[in-house]
């Protein structure tokens, strides 16, 4: 086989990787996910470093500030409770899922 003709080949077969099966199915986000996730991890893991790197100091000065309210209308250490909620989410946030990019 020639030179010309494996590269046909392979020119029909990339261009077959781009038809989708029917008019209704959705391939932009099938390409943007492929493409996207490796910048996704490669942004993610930073991301997440620094924000276990402030989230631990904030929590325990949130601990050593007031202890977290016990009771239902205990107003003694609300603003420290929401501030470990907080952090709470932002590490769920930037550190937990989706890993792969597209697919929310």
């Amino acid at each position: 086989m020639s030179i010309k003709y494996a590269a046909a080949l392979l020119g029909l077969a990339l261009l077959a990787g781009c038809t989708r099966a029917s008019p209704n199915e959705p391939v932009a986000p099938v390409v943007t996910g492929a493409l996207g996730t490796p910048f996704l991890i490669a942004l993610k893991l930073p991301v997440c470093a620094a924000t276990l790197a402030v989230a631990g100091p904030i929590t325990a000065l949130s601990d050593l500030a007031a202890p977290p309210p016990t009771a239902r209308g205990d107003t003694e250490g609300e603003l420290n409770a929401s501030i470990r909620y907080a952090v709470v989410d932002g590490v769920r946030q930037n550190c937990g899922p989706p890993y792969i990019a597209g697919f929310h």
